[in-house]
């Protein structure tokens, strides 16, 4: 048994003392660090990337190796500057009708980011973040193949045998009914939770090496209130006016799966059946990089089922009524079904357009089969979803 002498006793202690003064000094140092002379930093970065106007109302600590952003405001910069171009030229009329079509801003109650430590000890960059809003949360990491922990770029080799960074992420209990924006834009609210992952891999400066899957659930959707009312300016698009009664839509479990390599993701299932509608849809999103420019091109349709159609007298009266709204009457196919192409980039979202035929081409340039069919677009009945 190893005995230590008197000086090796006293050296020891003396190691001990300067480790327990060092430590505590830098936990000192880090406890009263002033993270909010990071606020304004942390908001030009974020606006820049974005391309959004972000607010952040304080800056802290989030573990030891990151920052946590809470009350973060994002808002869209083209509708400001819209807003302010229509105020110049039309005056004090113009800001209160531009003021009602702004968008409403999103709301994020915290904001984590910090450096991911197991990409670190094999030379890797890694970031992870945790978003809480709309009653849930969304986090993730982020692994930079191309990057080391001091952000010095390697040279990566190129083609599907190099190096892959890597995207995960989880969507945890989004309450639909904390999402304003989708009621601003409907005239109603929506019920229900939103869950999904999403898992992507790709050769660091080439997005056609990509490869991953994205799985989103929505459960229990449902449109609308009980004894709730239909705002039909916004449901109609200027085209009519007041409010009147509105029967819920109960959608049932929306089910979306997307799965695919080479830089396109295909929908393989995008589905919901209850007693009051079905939903159906198709498409692909061609990832790009940075990844908000990956652009989405889908298509949707919906149709109204009898058990709701014939719910109420009110109900009749809006169906009977839906062909004088010019989007609806472009949309309306003979299948009975109303059609949407969905097509935009992940940083501005999808515009929603009335197309009676799906698309006869993915938006990589692929041709694609079946342009015109109800649904499947050319697949073989009875194939299920790849998992």
């Amino acid at each position: 048994m190893l005995t230590l002498g008197r000086k090796q006793k006293m050296a020891l202690r003396l190691a001990g003392y300067a480790a327990f003064f060092l430590a505590s000094f830098l936990l000192f140092l880090f406890l009263l660090f002033p993270f909010n002379r990071w606020k304004g930093t942390m908001e030009e970065l974020l606006s820049k990337e974005l391309d959004r106007k972000v607010t952040i109302g304080s800056v802290g600590a989030w573990g030891l190796t990151g920052l946590k952003l809470r009350d973060v405001t994002i808002e869209a910069l083209d509708d400001e500057r819209e807003l302010q171009g229509a105020r110049a030229m039309q005056g004090k009329r113009a800001k209160a009708d531009d003021a009602k079509q702004k968008k409403v801003p999103l709301h994020l109650d915290s904001l984590g980011v910090r450096l991911a430590v197991l990409p670190a000890l094999t030379g890797k960059l890694g970031v992870c973040f945790k978003a809480k809003l709309f009653g849930g949360k969304i986090t993730g990491c982020y692994v930079d193949a191309s990057r080391s922990i001091t952000g010095k770029r390697k040279d990566i080799e190129k083609g599907a045998s190099g190096p892959r960074s890597s995207v995960k992420i989880k969507i945890r209990n989004i309450d639909l009914r904390e999402v304003e924006q989708l009621e601003s834009l409907t005239g109603l609210p929506f019920h229900g939770d939103l869950d999904g992952t999403i898992k992507l891999t790709y050769v660091p400066g080439s997005a056609s090496t990509a490869a991953g899957k994205a799985d989103v659930e929505i459960g229990d959707l449902q449109i609308g209130d009980e004894d709730g009312k239909l705002d039909l300016a916004k449901a109609g698009q200027g085209m009519l006016a007041g409010e009147v009664n509105f029967e819920p839509i109960i959608v049932g479990d929306l089910d979306m799966l997307l799965e695919g390599e080479a830089g396109v993701l295909s929908v393989e299932k995008l589905e919901s059946q209850s007693s009051h509608m079905e939903i159906k849809g198709t498409g692909d999103v061609v990832l790009k990089e940075p990844l908000l420019s990956s652009q989405l091109n889908l298509y949707v349709m919906f149709k109204f089922l009898p058990d709701y159609i014939n719910k109420t007298a009110m109900t009749k009266t809006i169906f009977s009524s839906l062909d004088r709204l010019p989007k609806m009457r472009q949309a309306k196919r003979p299948d009975g079904f109303f059609g949407f192409a969905l097509k935009g980039d992940l940083r501005s979202g999808p515009s929603p357009l009335p197309a009676r035929a799906g698309p006869g081409t993915s938006s990589a340039g692929q041709p694609r089969g079946g342009q015109g069919l109800p649904m499947g677009l050319g697949k073989k009945k009875g194939k299920g979803p790849s998992n």
